[in-house]
């Protein structure tokens, strides 16, 4: 099993690392073994960047990006490294925060998101993706229909993506 690697794109200018993992190490334990599923992960996030973890079938990438919002599975157990994230100049250790407390519930969408690259389990075939959106920014940003509705266009345009009127 090969250990994943970390490409950056700059998208505008380099600014400060808003998220830094150090040495992360994940294993499972199994009934009969342990799987070590990820081994000494590091990088850094900087504001602006886009950041691809990439890897062949198995090397951890999935289990990485699911530990950054402490998502893993039951078996899995973080045996070494830091995940911090800069929340407006505090950094916040993931680790340590309750796997289902207030601080890490407000973390998951509001200020950290994942979209994994199966689209089945990340996006609703039945709903627009706009309405996705709009029900991701009310949830986490507390916005009213409007509010997010006109935030939901704002992103769009950003992202050049097209919506259709209705």
């Amino acid at each position: 099993m090969t250990t994943p690697q970390t490409i950056v794109h700059d998208h505008e200018g380099f600014g400060d690392a808003v998220l830094q993992v150090k040495n992360l190490s994940i294993d499972f334990h199994l009934r009969q073994h342990i799987l070590h599923a990820v081994r000494d992960v590091t990088f850094d996030l900087h504001r602006g960047k886009t950041l691809a973890l990439v890897g062949e079938s198995g090397s951890g990438k999935s289990v990485t990006a699911r530990s950054l919002l402490k998502i893993v599975d039951r078996a899995a157990r973080m045996t070494s490294g830091t995940i911090v994230l800069d929340t407006d100049g505090k950094p916040v250790d993931i680790h340590a925060l309750a796997d289902e407390g207030k601080e890490i519930r407000a973390i998951r969408g509001g200020r950290v998101s994942l979209i994994f690259q199966e689209p089945m389990s990340s996006l609703s075939p039945v709903h627009t993706i706009g309405d996705q959106i709009i029900e991701a920014l009310r949830l986490h940003r507390n916005m009213k229909q409007a509010e997010a509705r006109a935030e939901r266009s704002a992103c769009c345009r950003r992202w050049k993506y097209r919506t259709r009127k209705r």
